[in-house]
């Protein structure tokens, strides 16, 4: 009955996550779990939307089982440094990956992205994240459309950011671009908590980032949301308009 009830709340407890490695079998039936430390790696900066959400998980897991629970950074390449790190990890339970879609772009954008989805034993996904379009304050731009217009008039000198090359908000800008006929330039960066003070100052035109992030950015005028890239407004944000709403809509963006 102890082992169980144990094995019960291992798996539930890790739905939140990835986990590095095979099966559970290897470590549920070896009684007590966690005995030590257990490490949750994200490709997520510190404070961007993964790394506060990763906190919160780290945080009650640690209450529910009186065990250290500590987020680890690896980010970089759009997310194939904190991938191939957890993949180099032991399969005991111990490393627990929670990784974004980028995982599986990875596989399709680079020749050799040195692992497979079958490398990895998904539990549960976390949250959904639509990614949104946050602009500089300092750009007189309040909408795509003004965004893609100043982009044409500037004819290549205008930059955006994402989280790295072959990221979702890379293939998204590049194609908004196109579809709008303008000449942009792509920054990657560690996530949009490293882009921050680029995009804050007008140095960085905008980026493509999590909701959860940028949503206080915008309240305190720092950054204006232009769009979410979602099928519907959020519920939590309706006054920012969709990409679709903006004449982009994301069955063009995904050609």
């Amino acid at each position: 009955m102890f082992k169980k009830s144990k094995r019960r709340v291992v798996v539930q407890a890790l739905a939140f996550a990835a986990m590095a490695g095979g099966s559970f079998a290897a470590y549920s039936q070896a009684g007590a779990f966690p005995v030590r430390t257990v490490k949750i790696i994200v490709t997520s900066a510190v404070g961007g939307g993964g790394d506060i959400m990763a906190r919160l998980i780290a945080e009650k897991l640690s209450a529910m089982w009186g065990q250290a629970v500590v987020v680890e950074q690896r980010t970089g390449a759009n997310g194939m440094v904190g991938t191939l790190a957890a993949l180099g990890a032991p399969a005991d339970g111990y490393t627990v990956f929670m990784s974004y879609t980028s995982m599986v772009q990875n596989l399709h954008v680079l020749p050799t992205p040195g692992y497979k989805l079958e490398d990895f034993a998904p539990v549960s996904m976390v949250a959904s994240l639509p990614l949104v379009l946050a602009a500089s304050s300092s750009l007189p731009v309040t909408s795509v459309g003004d965004l893609m217009k100043l982009a044409k008039a500037e004819d290549g000198r205008l930059s955006f950011g994402s989280s790295g090359v072959g990221s979702s908000g890379h293939l998204m800008g590049a194609t908004l671009a196109r579809l709008a006929g303008a000449k942009v330039i792509h920054i990657p960066y560690k996530g949009e908590s490293a882009s921050f003070t680029d995009l804050a100052s007008g140095r960085l035109a905008a980026h493509f980032g999590s909701i959860g992030f940028y949503a206080p950015q915008a309240a305190a005028g720092k950054v204006r949301i232009l769009a979410v890239a979602s099928q519907q407004r959020l519920k939590r944000y309706p006054s920012i308009p969709t990409l679709a709403e903006a004449g982009f809509a994301p069955a063009n963006l995904a050609g």
